[in-house]
Order: C-alpha cells, then structure tokens, then sequence
C-alpha cells in the first residue's frame, strides 16, 4: 500500500509542477501577445494621427508656397482661407498673418482668421501686436517667423474663445531692390484641442483602453481628463502629482521621442495600467495608448481555474505525503488524528483561496447579450448599423436624442427595489423642435405613482439644439441575480425610453457631457455615494434589445423585434465582511460545536460519567443545533426575497445533512456492540472523518459554483 501512495504522490508533485509550468506559459503567452497588441495600437494611433496632421501640415505649406512663389495674389487670401479651412474638417480655422506693412503699404497689420465653426473673420490685429516678441500669446507667429515651421504648444486662443494648437508656415516676398527673399508673413493652420481629443476618442481601443497627445514639451493636447486640457498641465507635472517616479521616468521616455512600453498606476483610474507611446515624426507630438492591464493581460476566468486546480493538485500531494510519512499505516491513532486534521486544513485553504480569487477577480461584469457602448466608435458603429437597418425595413429615419445621467444618492429598499435619485438630461437639435414629444420614461420604475417623482429642472437654448434638464426620484424594480452570495455583485440597469413612440427616436449617450467616458472611472455619479455593504466599481451605457409585441396603438408601428433600449449601469461589489460575520460565522461555530457532541460519543463508562454522553442527549442537541441554523436561514431568505439558491444556502443544507448523519451515527453506535465501522476504537472512524466530510462537501459546492 505504502509503494503505491508513494507512486501516486510522485505522479501528482509532478503533475502539480506541470500545471504550474502551464499557468507561467499561459500568462507570458498572453502577456507577450498583448504587448504586441498594445505596440501596434500605438503604432496604429500614431500612423493615423501622422495622416491626419499630415494633411493639415501639406494644405499650409501649399497655401504658403503659392504666395511664395507668386501663383496666388495677395488679394485672394480671404477666399482661399476659407477654402482651405472648409476643405478640411479638422481644420478649425485658417490665419494669414502678415508683417508689418507688407500687405499694404499704409496698413501696418493684417491677419485675417477664417473660423469655420462660425463662418465669419477674425481680425487679430484688433486685438494684440502678433509680431511684438515679449507677447506669449503672440508665439504662434514669432516663433513661426524667427525658427520656420512648426506646431506651437496649445494655447487658449482669445480670439477664437477655443483651446487650439497652430501649424505655421512661413512665406515669403522677394525685395524689388536687392533681389533677396524676405519673409513676408505666416500662414496658420489652427486644430482645437476638443477635435483632436474626439478624433482619438473614436479610435477603436476596447472598452478601457483610451489615447492620448503630448506636445513636444509635455503639455497635454488631448486627454480623458478634460481638466489636463483647460488647465494646460504637462505630464509631468501630473506625475508630480501622484508621487510616482515609475510614471515620471516613462514620461521622460515619452518626451524623448522613444517608442516602447511601461506599466505604472493609471491616475484616471487608480489601476494597474500599461501605457504604449511613440513619436508621430511629421508633428513631432507624442501619443501615447493606455490600456488597463487586469483587463488586457486574460480572461480572468480561465486563469483563476488553472490556479484552483494547482492548489488542489498541490493540497492531494502534501495528502498523499502526509499519508505515507506520518504512520497513519499503521494505524497509529495520534498519526491518524494528525491526518484528519491535515486534510480538513487543506480543504479549508483550498475554499478559502477560490473565496480570495472571487473577491478579487470575479469578472461578472457586463453580458455579451448586450451591446456596451464605451467610447465614440462603439456608439457609431451601432448608430450605422441601426440606421441601415432601418432603411433596410423602410422605416423613417432615426432621429438621435443625446441623454445624459447623473446619479446623486442610491438606497436599497429591499431585495429587488431600489430607490435612485439625479437628473437626466436631453439635447435636442434644432431640426427636430416641435416635431418630437419631450421627455423620457423609467419603464422599471415600481408600479406605484407616489414612488415616482420627475420635474423639468432646467431648459436652456444653445447653438444647434435645445438642453433640458430633470429631476428625478424614482423607486426601480430589478431582477438581481443572488446565486453567488455572498460574492455577488450587483448590476443597477436603468432603462429610458423615449415618450413619443410616434417617432422612430434612439436615445445615446451624451459623452460630450462627462469629463472622462472610461467605465471604472464612474461617469454619471456623485463620486461616492453613500451606499453601506457595497463599493461602486464601474458605469457604462448599453443598449439591449427587446422584443415589444405590441403596436401601442400606431397602425404603422413596426418596430416590435429586436428594438434597441437605452440602458444606464452602475455595476456594484458586496463588501464580504458584513455578510461573512452574519451568515459564515454562527455555521462554523454550530459546526465545532458539533463536532464537540461527536467527539464526546463513548461507550467507556469512565469516560462518559465524564463527558455526560447519552444517545438521547445528542439527538437533543442535534434538534437545538436544528432550530438555530433553520432560523438563521429563514432570516436569510427573508432578506434577500429570491427564488433561487444562494451559494451560502449550501452551506446550510450541508449542516442539515450533517445533522442527520451525526444523529444516525450515534443511535446506530448506541444500539450495536459488534460493528466494525462504529464500534472501531469507539466511534473513532465518524471522529475521523468529521471535518474532511463536512469541509469536503463544502469544497465539492464551491468548486460545482465558482469552477
């Protein structure tokens, strides 16, 4: 027997080494195939940006060498700024700034600047002298006049009320007298911060990757924390910030014009995060991609079970060691308490360790029954798809109604009502005012009408469309799913729906509205809300399709299958120690105490004037043991209000069975003198097996839940 468990520990020390092997190659597998990943969306980003700055940087210099070179009148120069400038949209506007007198001979300053947002000039010398070198506003064109071409650093550019940055050009006129070229003006191409910052939002990095710019000297020109860009901080100064010399060497990396990788502590998020950078050469700018890495690195569910089975092939070994080396064989009865109290240990941390990774890694985030929208290019990729559809079934047009949430207080009433209080808002284009029913419906809100409170805050007119706001405290009904508690997290879906189903209206997400879109940085929230047992751990939006079967009375309604809803999530982790306290807690202590009643089972008159044991006695116990656990569970059932069996439920029904068994044990040891099993070194056999059993099926539901 002894040769045999040893030939079996050796083939499972072995096998736990290969599975270690496995887990180490799995991860650097995953880790070198999202590095390179990570590389080529850099490299992505960078290349499409060069394109895009490329393209602004060959319109001036054309503009520029035509006036150089004579093909284009100084008297065209209004028109042709206005071509350009609408020729490109990424272009906000275009300057032509002149030095003194070289206009026109009794003007001494002329910089006209074509603003396409507005369509109408901007006169700059109205407001400042360009060419006076002690103005820091005026860089844009000294530092373009005394150094050549070149992209400024951004500014806020008081004439156009904006947050840009300049691509200047020089040009020249040749002197009539002496023949020399002489420098004659600049010609500028101005990008506002708020397009380049869209422009790299809708670049397609995941749902928590996000791009950002850095000048030549650091200064942010685009970023998810809008703040970095009115306030015109650098990265280093961010980093100084935060302490973190990890992220001020990759920065100083960044600035360098290196092109590679590092891995610091996200300041948007507050998570382990790879940032991946490179130069773009024909701007000189940086750009650098951030991607989360719990998120990027691997399915969190694939790892977690290669290392729940380590640890169980790894607690069979030392078994099966324990086994051979400490004389249980030979049935030595201190070797085989020592061995029942090793197998219950190691059962115990096995449970313990799947506990640790739930609490840490359980991924139960988002289902991919729906569609998550988390940045600009998921939301127009959805938009396309949804507008060619409707076309597809000749339906009328979607009309586009941007909503926005914003979440001030939660609380939980019960197990399946909570109560959420914040405003929502709406812009409303210009081209579809009057046409449209105002408004918007909470279709999960509690069938009660005093539960409900929704009052027009706030309505405001602006260029383009019309802003209106409201209030709301609203009861919400939802379907929360306890199947894992007490490791359950919790998902506040709420649905708006348009009120006018006449119209064929799609409410998005109004991005524009929050400073940074990146889920676990909570868009849409107070901050912290006051939510006891819980901790907020991300916000999205999402659309989930569902099915109406209804017309609601419009003859011509076609839009019954598949309809798209708008939905706002706040996604909730349970904090483990209140409900561990309540429920883990008093089952481990009628468990010992328990084991106590069985442990006290003797048939040795000595011993059980002592111990006070009694067939009766126990079966008594048992009944009080009984009535403590059902009522615990009752009190548990009662508060969460569910159908379905909760993991820590288990828990119960296995001192249910362990009731049984002990009460079945001890009357078939009371009323038998000959039997092998129970009879065995007074009952020693049950005693034995008393925990490895109970912390076994234990071990048997857990893995059946969270494997």
């Amino acid at each position: 027997m002894r040769i045999v468990i040893t030939i079996f520990a050796i083939i499972s020390v072995l096998y736990t080494g290969y599975k270690v092997y496995d887990l180490y190659d799995y991860n650097q597998s995953q880790r070198s195939e999202h590095i390179s990943y990570g590389t080529q969306s850099s490299l992505e980003v960078t290349r499409h940006m060069d394109s895009i700055l490329s393209k602004v940087m060959q319109e001036t210099e054309a503009f520029a060498n035509a006036l150089t070179e004579g093909s284009l009148a100084y008297d065209e120069i209004l028109n042709q700024l206005k071509v350009v400038s609408r020729g490109n949209p990424n272009i906000m506007g275009m300057l032509a700034a002149f030095e003194p007198y070289q206009y026109d001979k009794g003007k001494k300053l002329f910089a006209p600047f074509f603003v396409q947002v507005d369509n109408d000039f901007i006169y700059i010398e109205d407001y400042y002298d360009y060419t006076d070198p002690n103005l820091a506003k005026a860089e844009w064109y000294v530092g373009v006049r005394d150094h050549g071409k070149q992209w400024t650093e951004p500014s806020f550019a008081g004439a156009a009320q904006r947050l840009v940055a300049d691509y200047g050009v020089p040009f020249y006129k040749v002197d009539s007298k002496t023949g020399e070229k002489i420098i004659a003006g600049t010609i500028t191409a101005t990008i506002t911060l708020k397009s380049l910052n869209n422009l790299l939002n809708s670049l397609s990095l995941g749902n928590t990757g996000y791009a950002y710019a850095l000048s030549k000297k650091g200064a942010y020109l685009s970023h998810p924390n809008n703040d970095y860009l009115k306030q015109g901080r650098t990265i280093f100064e961010v980093a100084e910030d935060h302490g973190d010399p990890v992220f001020m060497e990759i920065a100083n990396q960044i600035i360098k014009g290196n092109e590679g990788h590092g891995t610091y502590t996200n300041t948007v998020t507050g998570q382990e995060s790879w940032v991946f950078y490179s130069p773009i050469e024909k701007s000189g700018w940086r750009v650098g991609v951030v991607m989360i890495k719990d998120e990027l690195l691997a399915d969190k569910t694939i790892i977690n079970k290669k290392k729940i089975e380590i640890a169980l092939f790894a607690a069979f070994s030392i078994l099966l060691l324990a086994i051979i080396f400490s004389g249980a064989l030979k049935g030595k009865e201190d070797a085989m308490w020592n061995l029942s109290m090793i197998c219950a240990i190691l059962i115990l941390l096995n449970i313990g360790f799947i506990w640790f990774l739930e609490i840490r890694h359980g991924q139960r985030i988002h289902s991919n029954d729906n569609i998550l929208i988390a940045d600009y290019t998921g939301l127009n990729t959805f938009l396309s798809g949804a507008e060619e559809k409707a076309a597809a079934m000749n339906e009328a047009p979607i009309i586009n109604i941007p909503t926005g949430v914003f979440i001030e207080e939660m609380e939980f009433i019960n197990g399946y009502n909570v109560k959420v209080a914040g405003y929502v808002w709406q812009k409303y284009p210009d081209s579809i005012r009057g046409k449209v029913q105002e408004g918007f419906t909470f279709p999960q809100a509690a069938p009660d009408a005093e539960l409900v409170y929704i009052e027009e805050a706030y309505r405001q007119e602006f260029k383009g469309y019309e802003l209106v706001g409201w209030s709301f405290r609203v009861m919400f009904r939802l379907d929360f799913d306890y199947r894992i508690y007490p490791f359950d997290r919790r998902e506040i879906n709420l649905q708006i729906r348009p009120v006018d189903f006449s119209q064929n209206i799609l409410l998005t997400p109004d991005f524009t509205a929050y400073k940074t879109i990146i889920p676990s940085s909570m868009p849409g929230t107070l901050g912290k809300l006051v939510l006891p047992g819980w901790e907020m751990k991300a916000s999205y939006f999402d659309y989930r399709l569902q099915d109406y079967n209804a017309n609601f009375g419009y003859e011509d309604f076609s839009r019954q299958d598949n309809v798209p809803e708008f939905h706002y999530n706040l996604l909730l982790k349970r904090h483990i120690l209140s409900p561990f306290i309540s429920t883990v807690i008093p089952i481990m202590v009628v468990a010992i105490m328990l084991f106590g009643v069985v442990y006290s089972t003797t048939k040795n008159r000595k011993k059980n004037v002592l111990a006070g044991f009694s067939a009766f006695g126990v079966v008594q116990t048992c009944a009080a043991f009984f009535f403590v656990i059902i009522l615990a569970h009752i009190d548990l059932r009662q508060g969460m209000d569910t159908e379905e069996i909760t993991y820590i439920e288990y828990f119960y029904f296995i001192m249910y069975l362990i009731l049984l068994l002990v009460v079945f044990d001890v009357i078939i040891f009371s009323n038998t003198d000959k039997s092998t099993v129970f009879d065995y070194k007074d009952n020693l056999i049950m005693k034995l097996f008393y925990w490895p059993l109970l912390l076994g099926i234990c071990l048997v539901i857990t893995l059946m839940m969270f494997y």
